[in-house]
């Protein structure tokens, strides 16, 4: 779920450069700034409302976490 919010955050971070280089916020860093929340939550609604990526997240983290236990009964 981190790399989710990291990856949300870097790409909302990139259309928001991407943005600015074509002057859509008139030199206003403040207004680029909420607007890359904007982008992230947008980016997370079309990424995340769908149920098969919901479904892939909780089972990637049931196996991760499965794994993890796995191993630190190994190496205790």
């Amino acid at each position: 779920m981190v790399l989710v919010l990291v990856s949300l955050i870097y790409f909302s971070g990139y259309e928001m450069i991407r943005r600015a280089m074509r002057l859509a916020y008139g030199g206003n860093p403040f207004e680029a700034l909420e607007d890359m929340f904007a982008i992230a939550w947008e980016y997370a609604l079309d990424f995340l409302a769908k149920p098969d990526v919901i479904i892939g997240l909780a089972i990637g983290s049931i196996l991760a976490g499965t794994v993890v236990k796995a191993v630190s009964r190994i190496w205790s």
